[in-house]
């Protein structure tokens, strides 16, 4: 191979390089830290990939080492309870151990989830997800392209059309708080959710 082939290569590679990183969103870098499917469901695996089964709610909080589903809403209600009420004392330990420096940091995290339903009006199954500053792909929860309705937690998020916030993203209200019971030509196109 000549040097001048291997040069023209080598730019051809930097440019598409270039190119492709440069349309890429800012939070495309920042990934699930775990994209397993097996979730925990009554003391057993399942495989969320290949259905819910009898499971009708789910809570995924990666890092918080949480991946269970429930058959009960009620029951994911107080798992979540519990999740959210660590998460919060965990980081307040945090905090008094580093410090003024992060002083804040406990009463600016988010300590409510973004659920999303497959049904209208915030019926069918519901995924309950807490974790902050990467995106979660849904397929790893069986929910991929399925959520049709939300509610939002203490925290602004994105809902992206495609993995790792690829595609567009939902042009609804997705400020703290915010929620949707249809999101009317949104329904069942979202497959990443970014939780800032």
């Amino acid at each position: 191979m000549s040097r001048r082939i291997l040069f023209l290569s080598i730019v051809a590679l930097t440019i598409t390089i270039t190119v492709t990183t440069s349309v890429t969103p800012v939070y495309a870098s920042n990934v699930s830290p775990a994209a397993s499917s097996i979730a925990r469901f009554e003391g057993h695996p399942i495989d969320l990939a290949k259905g819910w089964g009898a499971a009708t709610a789910c809570l995924v909080a990666r890092q918080q080492g949480v991946f269970e589903c429930f058959r009960t809403r009620a029951e994911l209600a107080a798992r979540k309870a519990e999740v959210t009420t660590a998460a919060v004392a965990t980081a307040k330990i945090a905090d008094s151990q580093a410090g003024t420096a992060s002083a804040n940091r406990a009463t600016s995290s988010c300590s409510a989830s973004l659920d999303l339903y497959s049904g209208s009006s915030y019926s069918g199954h519901e995924l309950s997800l807490i974790g902050e500053g990467y995106w979660q792909q849904l397929s790893s929860a069986g929910f991929d392209n399925t959520a049709v309705s939300f509610l939002g937690g203490a925290c602004s998020f994105h809902l992206a059309q495609g993995n790792f916030g690829q595609g567009f993203w939902y042009p609804g209200n997705t400020g703290a708080w915010s929620f949707a019971s249809d999101m009317g030509s949104w329904d069942r196109t979202v497959s990443s959710v970014y939780i800032n």
